[in-house]
């Protein structure tokens, strides 16, 4: 038998500087986008375990603003025959390369704008296997949608049926050299003379010290959800280059069927020789992992850990025919500095413009400057 126990505390400061669209604009809820502020963004434990080399299990709550939210709860039996894994319970839906990594192996603090209708955790059933000659990962699962507190009992509950393929074409110098590509596919069920199951697809800038969110579609009565993400990223060496592109449609008589969508394009560069570490076989299938510094910090002896630079380009649009959620995007800039492999100091800087959005009272076309950093650990 195995047991282990982990956790991470992420702390977080930001500066928001609003133009007049943003400083006025308050929300059903009071948040507003103009202010300084700290929070814990992240305050996790968690306890994975290996039972008999088949039976695997994970427990992991959060802890963050002083309440308990769930997470990775799960249980799992793994070399199945042409099965490979079968995991049961609480976890993320296999869709989006950025949206599968943890938070903690980004290059930014947040993750891209289109996060915010893609799918996330959910109570179901997921199977997950690795081909090592050619490297491919292929996951599906069917999921009840529950969000945070991973239960839910309606009489017209929506499920989901979630897939995710990559292949790792190529792979050298132990994955100093990548080429990942992926494509994801979802379909939510939904009844469209149910509003317990109507839809709804929002999201704030690449922050979270703020809850406003000035893109937001409100509820949409839907017979139906179809989601398509392709992915691709490259490593080489200390440069790295990774995109995707999110597209939805749906099934909407309402709103005659809109079409949503969203992208993002990342580039990062370690300036101390590092590379990203790339796990083509990883927990949740093709993922990034935990940097490996090279000279974890010691000044003494002149070693000053890895640092890396980053650039990000995101665009959300949430309007299409008579649906008017709004568009955003922005530019994220990034310096990260890892004096050891389990810490990181980052800085952020966010240039958010928002087009019209007739989501929040004082927004339809306003931009913002953040300012903002993160000091993590995790054990």
């Amino acid at each position: 038998f195995k047991f282990r126990i982990g956790g991470r505390i992420l702390l977080d400061a930001a500066v928001i500087d609003a133009d007049d669209g943003f400083e006025a604009a308050e929300d059903a809820s009071g948040n507003t986008f103009e202010g300084s502020g700290v929070e814990f963004r992240q305050a996790r434990l968690h306890m994975t375990g290996l039972l008999y080399d088949r039976v695997a299990f994970q427990n992991e709550f959060d802890f963050a603003g002083g309440e308990v939210s769930f997470k990775e709860n799960w249980i799992e039996i793994r070399d199945l025959p042409y099965l490979g894994k079968m995991r049961v319970g609480h976890t993320k839906e296999p869709f989006s390369l950025e949206r599968l990594n943890s938070r903690m192996y980004m290059p930014f603090m947040e993750r891209a704008l289109p996060n915010g209708i893609v799918p996330g955790r959910n109570t179901g059933i997921r199977f997950l296997n690795f081909i090592d000659n050619p490297r491919m990962s292929w996951s599906v699962g069917f999921f009840k949608e529950t969000g945070g507190n991973g239960d839910d009992f309606t009489e017209n509950g929506d499920y989901n049926v979630t897939g995710r393929l990559t292949a790792t074409p190529w792979y050298a110098d132990n994955g100093a050299k990548v080429l990942h590509l992926g494509i994801a596919y979802s379909h939510k069920f939904t009844n469209e003379d149910a509003e317990e199951t109507w839809l709804r697809f929002r999201k704030r800038p690449e922050l979270h010290i703020s809850d406003l969110q000035p893109v937001d579609t409100g509820k949409i009565p839907a017979d139906g959800v179809d989601m398509v993400g392709p992915e691709a990223a490259i490593v080489l060496g200390p440069f790295s280059l990774q995109g995707e592109y999110w597209f939805t449609r749906l099934n909407s008589d309402a709103y005659d069927d809109p079409e949503l969508s969203g992208y993002y394009v990342t580039c990062s560069y370690f300036l101390t020789g590092e590379h990203r570490k790339y796990k083509p076989n990883g927990n949740d299938g093709a993922e990034f992992s935990m940097v490996d510094v090279k000279s974890p910090f010691d000044p003494e002896r002149g070693a000053w850990g890895a640092w890396q630079v980053a650039a990000r380009y995101a665009d959300i649009d949430l309007n299409d025919n008579q649906l008017k959620g709004g568009k955003m995007d922005d530019i994220s800039l990034a310096l990260n500095w890892y004096p050891y492999t389990n810490v990181r100091w980052s800085f952020n800087y966010v240039r958010v413009n928002v087009e019209d959005s007739e989501a929040v009272a004082g927004i339809s076309d306003g931009d913002a400057d953040v300012y903002q950093t993160r000091l993590q650990v995790y054990f």
